[in-house]
């Protein structure tokens, strides 16, 4: 049996689960798929303090705090330093005018607990026991994941991961397939009608059915054989 494990990785808001990944684990064990849900959001949120947590959502970018996990030759000091130039320059003076007060915030969430966040996911979880790991990309969630789905794929070269969510609408689910290697499929739009498909296919290298809002790497799924075939 197929089995999937969705992840919800910062920054989304600590005060609720994923109604679209609950929504998603019951169409996928509807459809003979065992599938779990691994919430990071939340141990994230009581790790850096769910005040802080909160004001870093509330006023800057906040996925900035993983983006020296995603490219390692990144310090926190040069992302801060790129991003807070940034919005000055673009004339932002509700951020920038915020960005002095969160400096050294954003120094200890970057190099010490987003590091600490994604070693511990990697340690707590029996990776072996999923043939496939799913992330939703909502609320500035799309570096974090993709920095977790890194070290996946770094650790598990075969596992296969496929991201969806806002964070994958429209073009931007295609340039995550064809710029992140560790991307293996997207999906632009609803997913509740193609996730059972899709988790099978993926697990078994099987043919997919054309979905006009699913984006593959090359040869992620095998031709469909032809009628003459």
């Amino acid at each position: 049996m197929a089995r999937i494990l969705f992840i919800n990785m910062p920054f989304a808001s600590f005060f609720w689960g994923s109604l679209a990944l609950g929504t998603l684990k019951a169409i996928c064990r509807e459809g003979g798929i065992e599938a779990d849900v691994f919430y990071l959001n939340i141990p994230f949120a009581n790790l850096i303090g769910r005040e802080r947590y909160t004001r870093m959502s509330d006023l800057i970018d906040s996925e900035v705090c993983f983006v020296s996990e995603l490219f390692p030759e990144m310090t926190p000091e040069s992302v801060w330093e790129r991003y807070s130039g940034l919005m000055v320059g673009q004339n932002k003076e509700s951020v920038s005018g915020n960005l002095l007060g969160l400096k050294d915030d954003f120094l200890e969430i970057a190099g010490v607990y987003a590091p600490a966040l994604l070693k511990d996911a990697i340690d707590s979880v029996r990776w072996d026991d999923y043939d496939v790991v799913g992330f939703t990309t909502n609320y500035y969630q799309t570096v974090a994941s993709l920095a977790l789905a890194r070290r996946i794929k770094d650790l598990h070269p075969d596992k296969r991961i496929v991201f969806g969510g806002s964070g994958c609408s429209g073009d931007m689910g295609k340039e995550l397939v064809d710029v992140f290697p560790m991307v293996d499929a997207a999906v632009s739009g609803e997913a509740d009608s193609v996730i059972v498909e899709l988790v099978q296919a993926l697990s078994l290298g099987t043919p997919l059915h054309e979905h006009p809002g699913v984006f593959a790497r090359p040869g992620i799924f095998p031709a469909r054989p032809s009628r003459e075939e």
